[in-house]
């Protein structure tokens, strides 16, 4: 007895060391912080195009400006998600000195949306990617880039994932972490530091949404020895058709709905295991109630990943992993992106789902004027090579915004001018079909005194001819 009750202690007494040890070996949130904000950067995006608003004067240029946050994967490599022209120059603000290089894309993916950058010159910490994808309820991170300042994170739960924001997007993560106007490309990380995704979007409810780490993953193993390698959008192919079942076969043992009607020898169906008759009861875990449901889950994906088949065979359920195929050409590194070309993914939110706000601005100049001046709205007014505009300049862009300010109001005027104008054919419009309504009810009037008439002439006729 004493020997089982020593046994006991001595069982107790290591877990406790253990929890204690595992508790010592997780990193504190302070820690957590520290390992997302010095792989965290700030990329600046322009592109200047001609402008000649006034054909007799001097010829300017607009240069659009958008900020993104970008993360460190090591070996000079960062993950973004912006939008812009193939021919935009890209800058990177280092965080530990503040120096802005160049960068170039080597890997943009059409269907995540990521663009998988390489800087010129320069080496920054890595942030680890996580292998699997924590479960709702985890504790999460991100952190938004600001320049030369520290970045701004945040700390909230992950309240789902799989979640669709769009019809040109993969399913993503959602949690309540705040956001700011540079957070697009920030990392999301769980609460080991470890990056489970890449911040794409947030709603008008609070909800900030991420493109998930596996996307990530994708890009590296896709990156090129030389040039750039642009992934497209490939449809998956599972090699099978679905009908829906008669309903009058379905029983409380069979209640499934839908039906496996052909399987492509070859295919990765037929590869799989599924055999023709298979009745569908979930796909990944969805339960299945009709064929749009399991096409839905399987058009989110892209070949090369798996989805999981759950079919009944008689009375006997088989879980069967797919790994699927595609059509369409396998990607191959070109030399460089045309000028045609966009980065990213071009409006591919819908509903209330918006794209985490990038201030840009088009500033124009005169193209004899050596530097450019632009002024981000909630940043220091700075030049495009970052440094910070003397009084001069900020008195200049004070007047600017005076200027466009007058041209709006003088727009709202004319707006409304021209909604009087308005009010004034409607009320016009009014009047004539009260007009036209009176003459149709004069003309119905005349129509029926005439026939009265008719009808008295008849009579009369009637009776001289009985004379």
């Amino acid at each position: 007895m004493r020997a089982y009750g020593f046994l006991l202690l001595v069982c107790a007494v290591t877990s406790l060391f253990a929890s204690h040890s595992s508790a010592a070996d997780a990193p504190s949130p302070e820690e957590v912080c520290q390992k997302i904000a010095q792989s965290t950067l700030t990329i600046r995006v322009s592109h200047p195009t001609p402008s000649n608003r006034d054909p007799n004067g001097p010829k300017t240029t607009t240069l659009g400006v958008t900020l993104a946050s970008g993360v460190s994967l090591g070996n000079g490599l960062i993950v973004s998600f912006f939008t812009a022209p193939a021919s935009s120059r890209i800058r990177v603000t280092l965080p530990e000195d503040g120096r802005s290089v160049d960068a170039v894309p080597v890997v943009i993916d059409r269907y995540s949306g990521l663009t998988l950058l390489k800087l010129e010159q320069g080496q920054l910490p890595a942030l680890e990617l996580a292998e699997t994808t924590p479960t709702r309820g985890a504790t999460v991170y991100t952190a938004a880039g600001s320049g030369i300042e520290e970045p701004l994170v945040s700390r909230g739960m992950l309240g789902g994932v799989n979640r669709s924001v769009g019809s040109l997007l993969p399913p993503v993560l959602a949690c309540d972490v705040r956001t700011t106007t540079n957070s697009s490309g920030a990392a999301m990380v769980d609460d080991q530091g470890r990056m489970i995704g890449v911040v794409v979007a947030t709603d008008r409810n609070g909800w900030t949404y991420a493109v998930p780490v596996q996307h990530v993953q994708r890009l590296l193993k896709s990156k090129p020895t030389s040039g750039v390698v642009v992934l497209e959008r490939r449809r998956p192919v599972l090699g099978l058709n679905l009908l829906p079942r008669d309903p009058q076969l379905a029983t409380a043992t069979q209640p499934e709905t839908v039906e496996i009607a052909r399987v492509i020898p070859k295919g990765p169906a037929d590869k799989a295991g599924l055999k023709v008759g298979d009745l569908l009861t979930e796909v990944d875990g969805v339960k299945i109630r009709s064929v749009y449901t399991a096409q839905l889950i399987v058009l989110r994906k892209q070949p090369g990943e798996s989805v999981t088949f759950t079919v009944r065979r008689g009375e006997t359920p088989h879980q069967l992993p797919i790994m699927l195929e595609g059509s369409g050409p396998d990607p191959e590194a070109q030399a460089s992106l045309s000028a045609n070309e966009v980065i990213g993914v071009p409006q591919p939110f819908a509903g209330s789902v918006i794209p985490v706000q990038t201030p840009s601005a088009q500033v124009t100049t005169s193209a004899t004027n050596s530097t450019i001046s632009i002024h981000l709205s909630g940043s220091t007014p700075t030049t495009a090579n970052g440094a910070v505009q003397s009084t001069d300049d900020v008195a200049q862009l004070r007047k600017q915004v005076g200027e466009m300010k007058s041209e709006v109001t003088q727009r709202d005027r004319e707006i409304v001018l021209l909604k009087s104008q308005l009010d004034g054919w409607a009320k016009a419009l009014q009047i004539f079909q009260a007009r036209l309504k009176t003459r149709d009810t004069e003309q119905q009037q005349t129509d029926k005194a005439l026939e009265e008439l008719k009808s008295q002439l008849e009579l009369l006729r009637q009776a001289n001819e009985n004379r």
